[in-house]
C-alpha cells in the first residue's frame, strides 16, 4: 500500500470519529429509521420517517453499508428553517483503480400544522475533491409519501466541481407531506485522486396560510357582537 493510501485511510478514520463525536448527541443510524415501521425524527412541526437506503460501490468507495450513515435533526437556522443532516464520510478514492460510490436515500417529511405547509427544499453539502474526482447530490421532491413515485414537484442539485455547495427550489405547490430522494455520487478517476462528502443538510421553508377575507369579516362581526353584549351588561 503506497504512502498516499495509508495517509488517506488514517485521515478517513480520524474524520469519521470526529464527525460522530460532534453529532452523537442527536445522531440516529439511518437503518433504525428505515421502512414504514422504523423510527422517526421529530424537529419542530415536522416528522421525518420512512427512510430507505441503497449503496453501490466500486473499488475504494465508502460507506459500505447504510448503518454507517447517521441522521441528525437540525434546529432552526437564521431564517427559521429546520431540517435534518445525513453524516458519514462518503468517499471515492483511486488507489490504483477507478473508484466510485453511489448512495440512494429517500425519506418522507410531514408537517403537523396544516396552516404551515412546505413550500421549498434547500440543500447544503461540503463535497470536496483532490485531483481528478467529482462529488454531487441530486435531490428530487415528490408529492405524498413512500414510495417516491407521485408527481415531481421540485428538483435541486449540488456539485463539486464546479463548486455549487448549496441549492434551493420552490415546489410547484405547497405540501403537507413530501417524499424526498437523494442520489449521492462520488468518483475518482486517476491514481491518488479522491472525492469526499461528510455532511448533507436538508432544510425546508414553509408558508403560513392567511385567513381569507370572508373569515376575517366573520371574526370582525363576532368581536363586534361581543362588544355590544359587554356594553349592555354594563348598562344593566
Amino acid at each position: 500500500m503506497n504512502s498516499f493510501a495509508k495517509l488517506l485511510i488514517a485521515g478517513i478514520g480520524a474524520i469519521v470519529a470526529s464527525a460522530f463525536v460532534l453529532g452523537s448527541a442527536h445522531a440516529v443510524p439511518l437503518t433504525d429509521l428505515e421502512g414504514p415501521n422504523g423510527g422517526s425524527i421529530v424537529v419542530g412541526d415536522k416528522t421525518f420517517n420512512n427512510f430507505a437506503c441503497n449503496i453501490t460501490t466500486l473499488n475504494f468507495g465508502l460507506p459500505l453499508t447504510c448503518d454507517q450513515i447517521d441522521v441528525v435533526g437540525l434546529a432552526a437556522d437564521a431564517s427559521g428553517n429546520i431540517g435534518i443532516r445525513f453524516q458519514t464520510l462518503f468517499t471515492a478514492a483511486d488507489l490504483g483503480l477507478i473508484a466510485a460510490e453511489d448512495v440512494l436515500l429517500s425519506f418522507v417529511v410531514t408537517v403537523t400544522d396544516p396552516n404551515s405547509l412546505i413550500k421549498d427544499v434547500e440543500m447544503v453539502f461540503n463535497g470536496s475533491v483532490v485531483g481528478n474526482a467529482i462529488t454531487g447530490v441530486v435531490e428530487t421532491a415528490f408529492a405524498g409519501g413512500q414510495p417516491c413515485s407521485g408527481p415531481v414537484i421540485g428538483q435541486i442539485s449540488v456539485t463539486n466541481p464546479p463548486p455549487v455547495l448549496n441549492a434551493s427550489d420552490d415546489l410547484s405547490s405547497p405540501q403537507k407531506q413530501v417524499c424526498i430522494t437523494k442520489d449521492i455520487g462520488l468518483a475518482a478517476f486517476t491514481v491518488n485522486s479522491v472525492g469526499t462528502i461528510s455532511f448533507i443538510d436538508q432544510r425546508f421553508s414553509q408558508t403560513t396560510n392567511v385567513p381569507e377575507p370572508a373569515t376575517l369579516a366573520l371574526l370582525g362581526v363576532g368581536l363586534l357582537g361581543l362588544g355590544v353584549v359587554r356594553r349592555r351588561r354594563k348598562v344593566a
